[in-house]
């Protein structure tokens, strides 16, 4: 399975979103926000699979820290999730809300963790 951090500063949807991945299988880290989440970039240096972030935290920009966070997670995939549609460079972005199967969906497509059902 996948090692997965998800940055939001909207403690309720950081902690769904976290938990729907961990009951599949998925390690997650949580950050409240862009320099918390750096923090957990260096600390698991080179070990995360997949940020999912909001696209626009307190601190800074989505799409920044996705750029702060590749100096120690080179490998690592990015969703954004928005409220609006959002261009930008991220491997993909969900809008919210978005069901659990979405997430899921989101997570398979980028880092290929199988589903629950999945042969």
């Amino acid at each position: 399975m996948a090692v997965i951090l998800v940055v939001d500063d909207d403690d309720v949807l950081r902690q769904v979103s976290a938990r729907i991945l961990e009951a599949n299988g998925h390690e997650v880290y949580r950050a409240h926000g862009g320099f918390a989440a750096l923090l957990v970039c260096q600390e698991r240096e080179g070990a995360i699979d997949l940020v999912i972030t909001n696209a626009q935290l307190p601190d800074m920009a989505g799409w920044e820290l996705i750029r702060l966070a590749q100096a120690t997670q080179p490998r690592a995939r990015a969703v954004y999730v928005a409220s609006d549609a959002v261009t930008d460079s991220s491997d993909a972005t969900l809008r919210r809300p978005f069901s659990p199967e979405e997430l899921l969906d989101e997570v398979h497509k980028l880092v290929g963790a199988p589903r629950p059902g999945d042969p």
